[in-house]
């Protein structure tokens, strides 16, 4: 893999814990650094994906105003209250 060397600024918190960590796991801490990151641009490239979006959940869950009387029926139907 060929890869660029940069310099990156941390403070010194997230120097020690990046350090403690790579003794307690023996994984140098810019392996780490190339994890994390890897994991931020995956998490980001997903939510860039619609097709991802929780909102399709919700496709062809609501009825057309008409087809029942559900906005009518709030109560009874999310606490079971009769009208």
């Amino acid at each position: 893999m060929a890869s660029r060397r940069i310099e990156v600024r941390l403070s010194p918190e997230q120097y020690e814990q990046l350090q403690m960590r790579a003794r307690k796991l023996g994984i140098p801490m810019a392996e780490q650094i190339r994890r994390a990151l890897d994991g931020y641009m995956a998490k980001d490239q997903a939510g860039l994906d619609w097709r991802k979006d929780p909102i399709w959940t919700m496709v062809g869950k609501i009825s057309a105003p008409g087809e029942n009387d559900d906005s009518e029926r709030i109560d009874q139907i999310l606490y079971g209250l009769e009208g």
